[in-house]
């Protein structure tokens, strides 16, 4: 799974859960000048939990600027297909459900 985290707005809060995280996933912190401080302990569940993990840099603060600077540089495409897959999956259980 991908988790993108505006870490600008949600701070430290918003990473409760990460020890959930498994190899696989892939968990994105955006963050600006404006955050100054991380709790240490959500550092090392996140690395425990060996997902990737990478954070992003904003220039810009405020509403809206993480969408506004960084997911034009986000893999779209993989959101796409992540997205196509999960309404097929939905649709077939629709079908077996009745």
């Amino acid at each position: 799974m991908y988790f993108l985290v505006d870490f600008e707005n949600v701070r430290s809060g918003g990473l409760r859960g990460v020890d959930y995280q498994e190899g696989s996933d892939n968990l994105t912190m955006f963050f600006s000048n404006a955050v100054h401080s991380f709790e240490n302990r959500y550092l090392e569940d996140i690395e425990k939990s060996g997902c990737h993990f990478d954070t992003c840099k904003l220039k810009n603060t405020g509403k809206n600027g993480c969408l506004k600077e960084k997911l034009a540089g986000v893999d779209i495409d993989v959101f796409q297909e992540r997205y196509e897959e999960r309404m097929r999956l939905q649709e077939i259980l629709r079908c077996t459900e009745g």
